[in-house]
């Protein structure tokens, strides 16, 4: 391998090691290594997920608080910890393409869908994305056994029957499969608990051992989880204080109803979000449109026992009050309905009377906005196809700035999904592109697009052409806008206000709608995003709007109303042990406090710390590092701009010419040349363009562009550079070999100038509990178990068992890794009079900044000389002895300082171990005495044998894996604590200031 100047690849090699400190400190184990600014309630609920002793969570935040994000943070853990992870994510058609540009751009992962080139040649990506379609033609496209993570986007969305399997592959419940997913992610604002039968799914999911138990005892889920709530909380009486908080700690995590459920509010968390303004049209109908009306509500009378509104005449009603071809459409479609003379004088006055006053309202709101404030855009919520073309076609004729080409984009329900899922993607995604990225002044959309579709970068502005009747619709199409905003995070830490968005009404003077808004605005819908609903709520909702629509709203009814509404703000799914819920936002705030005051960890470069976050300073640090690779002719890294947007600048990497493929290959990083190979990045959140750009043009005759990487944990680039350092520098600098000493050039500013000319000895240790649960080996004890006196189908279900196993074993890695710490310490003496002179901190933390807090270079760009042995070996080993000795004494003492603290917290998690463990048995021997129960004839009855001894040994296996966990990991901690094993590196330096 090329030389490398020893000074520099020790520089970058302590670079590397405070790069994985902060992974393992603030950085929630590489969690936070995604591209995008950590809000505290993500922070919050991402630590609960990855520190459970299992991932099975349902992430309920209101729209708009970043649950996607939130997802890609547990993924990109989840590959640092292990490289194979795989992940499969079913979304909505609409919301695949927003994942894959997301994956990418923030999670540094290829996400490949379904259908796929990638897919079809049999390649194996880290995340695969499947549309609900998929799944009903062939659901053995989930495969949980080649898969460990499935995340559940907006399940709601999806047919119930879609869910209803998904739900199946999650518990292992109702399948004839040997496994399934080990690790669940559902995220929805609106999950539908209040609905018995997308609860008992939604639960299926991420509590299938309580479902399993509630299925054998004929009990609704629900009843289960209340009644051992209920016992937990009879547990609670008569203690206080500590004791009343350590136990409430551990109900919440063994017995909650919302023990593997986050829900964030808004309302919490506004300062991150713009505030909403609501500015409602009221316009007067024209003549035959008042006609039309009243023959509307006669229609809608002819039908007083329909009250389904998905359903005729309800869907018609309210397509009467959009555009005359939606009008002449319903009308078709009541043709055997309703009375034809009151059919056929709506069809005259719709195709007689030109004049559309609702258009005009939505012309009066346009000119008037783009008057004053020329650049704005909008989203215009139309309804239906029909109407969607009805407006594509009229706006250009009466707004001129909407003449030009490309200036309105429409997004339709595709009227059949293709048998390509990339094609059906790429067809979305070029719909919306012109909107969010393009000259598009307008997107006209149904209101059947609700969630996952990400508007805020392109517009503050929402306008309901026609108010949809489904206040779940309403919450969503709003929520397209209403979300956290690129700069968010440092507005609130600056107290700058984060302006507003608009949501504009468009409301008939007497008609049906005008009833049905004066409802939504009593439960304040359009004000602030509605909770959860229970059945009962959803019940009174709806009865309300029919009410209504049909002009039987009472004064008694709007009252009821409105007191429901004043118990919604922040309500989610309530739990008798909410007070103990580590995702409070009082205990958000206090962990997120906790986090944002641990001190930077040092050697940091070059950044500002007054007001800043540890992300911002962990940024400017990542850039100093970039700028020791280059300066010590390790990698080359430089400054470009896009030659098509040249606003977007960004920076390159490559090796350097004298050394291609050294001293770290990075894995997916060609040798050829520069021309070809070389990677392009960022290093800070705040240059990321909104959207985030997927890929950029550094040079002339790049057709199709190169892929733009963010540089931090988890991408690739960044953590082969981190590990590769860190391999070379324990081979070079560990000590047993003699240590040449390097003499630096120093200005005369420098802060150790008083010491030049002095042999100066630079130490620094490295210790990490990450890894250090040996869960890649399966104790002999399960695999014996497993093996003996088997048959193929019961050894296939023991081996889905055992990885669990293995899986909860990496849970607890995480969880001991974020309890313990990774220290990083760094030690210099000095030789003065035949002595070693240990330095205080503050001096010892600039010997190993090789830049200032200006960023230039207080040394020389490179030492003056390779290395002479001015001090003798003997002295020198003395020194390097003594401080390994305060090394290792410095990490016993840290040892013993946590181990007080996490007796407690080892205390509450083993038994929260033990509890999962002993619901598993108690589902398994509840299966085993409803099996043994069965009535079979003599030729099935050796089958049945065989089943009720496999189901024996698999509630051996659980109780042994239980006692093996919990061994595994107390060993682990006690290593933690007392025997972890530390890494030490050894420099010696001479500084030398020019006379």
């Amino acid at each position: 391998m090329p030389s490398i100047d020893p000074y520099f690849l020790f520089m970058s090699g302590v670079q590397a090691l405070r790069r994985r400190a902060e992974a393992y400190t603030w950085g929630i184990n590489g969690a936070l290594g995604v591209a995008a600014d950590p809000y505290p309630h993500q922070i919050s609920t991402v630590r609960r997920i990855l520190s459970d002793t299992r991932i099975r969570h349902l992430v309920a935040d209101e729209v708009g608080l970043g649950k996607t994000i939130q997802a890609l943070m547990v993924i990109n853990a989840l590959r640092m910890q292990n490289p194979l992870h795989k992940t499969v994510v079913v979304a909505p058609e609409r919301l695949l393409g927003q994942w894959q540009r997301e994956a990418w751009t923030r999670g540094h992962v290829k996400a490949a869908v379904v259908g796929s080139d990638e897919v079809e040649r049999g390649e194996k990506p880290a995340v695969l994305l499947v549309r609900p379609r998929d799944i009903q033609d062939n659901s053995e496209i989930l495969a949980p056994d080649e898969q460990h993570l499935i995340v559940i986007d907006e399940p709601q969305s999806m047919p119930l029957e879609v869910v209803d399997r998904i739900a199946q592959y999650c518990s292992g419940l109702r399948t004839t499969t040997v496994g399934r997913f080990r690790q669940v992610l559902v995220l929805s604002a609106t999950p539908r608990l209040g609905d018995t039968r997308w609860r008992d799914l939604i639960f299926e999911m991420i509590e299938p051992e309580l479902k399993g138990i509630a299925d054998q005892r004929n009990t609704p889920i629900f009843d289960l989880l209340a009644a051992r709530e209920a016992m937990a909380v009879s547990k609670l009486d008569g203690l206080s204080g500590t004791e009343k908080e350590s136990a409430g700690r551990l109900a919440f995590q063994c017995s909650a109803i919302t023990r593997r459920i986050s829900r964030q509010s808004r309302k919490a968390w506004a300062k991150y979000l713009p505030a909403r303004e609501i500015r409602t049209v009221v316009f007067e109908p024209t003549q035959a449109e008042v006609e039309r009306i009243v023959a509307t509500n006669s229609i809608l009378a002819q039908f007083p026992n329909r009250h389904d509104q998905a359903a005729s005449p309800w869907i018609q009603v309210k397509a009467m009050a959009r555009s005359r071809r939606s009008v002449r459409a319903a009308l078709d479609q009541l043709s055997n309905q309703v009375d034809k003379n009151t059919l056929a004088k709506i069809r005259d006055a719709a195709t007689n009377d030109p004049a559309d006053s609702r258009f005009e309202a939505l012309l009066d709101v346009l000119s008037s906005q783009w008057s004053s404030r020329p650049s704005e855009k909008f989203i215009i919520v139309a309804g239906d196809g029909l109407t969607i073309d009805m407006l594509g076609t009229a706006l250009p004729r009466y707004i001129e700035e909407l003449r030009t080409e490309g200036a309105i984009a429409t997004l339709k329900r595709p009227p059949g999904a293709t048998e390509e899922t990339a094609i059906d993607i790429q067809q979305m995604h070029a719909a919306i592109t012109p909107f969010i990225e393009g000259e598009a002044r307008v997107l006209i959309l149904g209101d059947w697009v609700q969630a996952g579709l990400n508007l805020h970068h392109a517009a503050r502005n929402i306008i309901f052409y026609s108010v949809p009747w489904d206040p779940v619709a309403i919450d969503q199409l709003i929520g397209r806008i209403d979300r956290l905003r690129k700069g968010g995070l440092q507005n609130a830490t600056d107290e700058s206000s984060f302006g507003r968005i608009k949501i504009w009404r468009l409301i008939m003077q007497g008609a049906m709608e005008e009833r049905v808004t004066r409802t939504f605005d009593t439960i304040r819908l359009f004000d602030r995003p509605i909770p959860q609903l229970s059945e009962e709520d959803t019940q009174t909702i709806t009865h309300a709007i029919e009410a209504a629509a049909r002009d039987k709203l009472t004064e008694h009814s709007i009252g009821k109303l409105a007191e429901l509404s004043m118990t919604w703000d922040g309500q989610g799914l309530l739990s008798a042990l909410s007070d103990f819920d580590q995702t409070s936002p009082d205990l958000t705030i206090a962990i997120s406090s906790q986090l944002a005051n641990i001190k930077p960890i040092e050697p940091t470069m070059c950044a500002d710390r007054e007001g800043q976050t540890n992300t911002s300073i962990a940024e400017r640090s990542n850039e100093a590092f970039l700028r020791i690779l280059d300066k010590g002719n390790i990698y080359s890294v430089s400054s470009r701009q896009d030659r098509v947007n040249q606003k977007i600048q960004f920076k390159t990497l490559w090796y350097t010419r004298e050394a291609v493929g050294f001293p770290a290959p990075l894995s997916d990083i060609g040798t050829d040349n520069w021309n070809s190979d070389h990677a392009v990045f960022l290093t800070r959140r705040e240059h990321m363009s909104a959207p985030p750009k997927t890929k950029v043009v550094t040079d002339e005759g790049e057709e199709h562009g190169r892929l733009l990487r963010f540089f931090d944990h988890g991408e690739s680039l960044h953590d082969d550079i981190v590990d590769g350092l860190k391999r070379l520098c324990d081979q070079n600098f560990n000590g047993s070999t003699p240590i040449p000493e390097l003499s630096v050039l120093i200005s005369p500013e420098h802060p150790l100038v008083r010491h030049q000319a002095k042999s100066i000895l630079l130490s620094v240790g490295y210790s990490e509990t990450a890894n250090s649960i040996e869960y890649d080996l399966v104790p002999r004890a399960l695999q014996k178990l497993a093996s003996d006196d088997t048959t193929q189908a019961q050894r296939s279900r023991m081996m889905a068992d055992i990885r669990e196993f293995t899986d909860g074993l990496q849970s607890d890695d995480r969880w001991l890794s974020s309890t313990v710490p990774p220290q990083l310490y760094l030690y210099a003496s000095v030789l003065e009079n035949n002595a070693w002179t240990p330095l205080p901190d503050n001096m010892v933390v600039e010997l190993f900044k090789p830049l200032g807090e200006d960023g230039k270079f207080r040394p020389a760009p490179k030492p003056l000389s390779k290395g002479r042995a001015f001090v003798g070996s003997s002295s020198l080993e003395r020194c390097k002895s003594s401080h390994e000795v305060m090394i290792k004494s410095r990490l016993a003492a840290d040892g013993k300082r946590l181990s007080a603290s996490l007796a407690v917290d080892l205390s509450e998690r083993l038994s929260i171990i033990a509890s999962d463990a002993e619901t598993t048995v108690e589902l398994r021997s509840a299966q085993h005495e409803a099996r043994k129960s069965d009535v079979v004839g003599d030729f099935q009855r050796e089958m049945l044998r065989g089943q009720l001894a496999g189901l024996e040994k698999r509630i051996e296996l659980a109780d042994l894996a239980r006692r093996l966990r919990r061994q595994t990991l107390s060993r682990g901690v006690d290593t933690a604590l007392n025997g972890r094993p530390v890494g030490v590196w050894h420099l010696c330096v001479r500084l030398i200031c020019p006379s």
